[in-house]
């Protein structure tokens, strides 16, 4: 993705616990993880130095039915954390100040509100979020599989996905 200044910004997911230990090199595990994919992945990982890599953890977390009590609730990652994988984190977080707004604006009172913008959100938020736990890019595909399956097939896939999202109402 375009980092600015002409630089690209480019990230690697792998499945990883609080518990497992960092790997001493995450720049070796990425080479032996990903270094046998399509052009031009080899290339970026033999361009870069460790000091280019940088460790960062995120954790997926079911999305809960209520995020607050009273007057008071969350918004975006405060309510539902999201993996990268699908870059859905602003996203979401811009739909639910739309739903928010307009639950608010019809609401007897702020408390009936804001409960009923988690009724609204609940539903499509946690379709997301699973669908970003279980994105292509996490599943273990073997190289000889990986060479013969053509990259738009994967393609295809996440646009099934896009399109079922897109049939959602926020």
């Amino acid at each position: 993705m375009p980092a600015g200044g002409g630089l690209l910004q480019w990230w690697f997911d792998l499945r990883w616990t609080p518990g497992d230990p960092r790997p001493a090199s995450p720049l070796a595990e990425l080479r032996r993880r990903f270094g046998h994919w399509a052009s031009p992945v080899p290339e970026v990982l033999a361009a870069a130095a460790d000091g280019d890599v940088e460790f960062f953890g995120h954790h997926w977390n079911k999305v809960r039915e209520v995020w607050g009590e009273g007057r008071v609730t969350l918004v975006g990652d405060a309510a539902h954390t999201m993996p990268p994988t699908l870059g859905q984190g602003a996203n979401q977080t811009l739909e639910d100040a739309w739903v928010l707004g307009r639950e608010l604006a019809g609401a007897g009172d702020p408390a009936s509100g804001l409960r009923a913008y988690e009724r609204a959100r609940h539903p499509k938020i946690s379709l997301v979020s699973r669908m970003a736990r279980r994105n292509p890019a996490n599943w273990r595909i073997p190289p000889l599989v990986g060479r013969l399956v053509p990259e738009t097939s994967q393609s295809a896939l996440l646009a099934r996905f896009s399109n079922r999202l897109a049939a959602e109402s926020p």
